[in-house]
């Protein structure tokens, strides 16, 4: 009557939806009434709106909650280096000289220098100071 064949789940539905209140022609070479059909095709979108978004509905569900975890781990990683940020600019701030810059970030900040960063760092803090000199230039924060 629909022109497709349903899956178990989907004809059942329909069934549902359809048998209680019309029944089919007892001759099987009687087409069914446009009423009917009309009911029919109504209650296959209804029931597929119901059985069908399911699988689409759980992908969607874990991508959502592979994204939230995501999320929650880079914000806890922020929040992590949160001290050690904080400890750099202080030491950008408070030191005039690398040396005593290297010292400061050795002794606020552990871990954070070593000697295969320390020309990027070295870099960074003259960077800063030669902004610091111009009178009137913003700061990198």
């Amino acid at each position: 009557m629909l022109g497709l064949e349903l899956a178990p789940d989907m004809a059942v539905c329909v069934d549902a939806r359809v048998g209680a209140a019309w029944t089919l022609p007892s001759v099987a070479a009687t087409p069914p009434s446009e009423r009917l059909v009309e009911r029919a095709q109504r209650a296959h979108e209804e029931c597929r709106g119901l059985l069908l978004p399911e699988p689409l509905d759980q992908a969607r569900r874990q991508v959502s909650a592979s994204f939230r975890r995501q999320f929650q781990r880079q914000i806890q990683a922020r929040q992590a280096q949160e001290p050690t940020k904080q400890a750099v600019k202080a030491c950008l701030h408070e030191q005039e000289a690398s040396a005593g810059f290297k010292g400061c970030l050795a002794h606020q900040a552990p871990g954070v220098l070593t000697e295969m960063n320390w020309p990027r760092w070295l870099a960074l803090f003259e960077l800063f100071r030669g902004e610091r000199a111009q009178p009137g230039a913003d700061k990198p924060s």
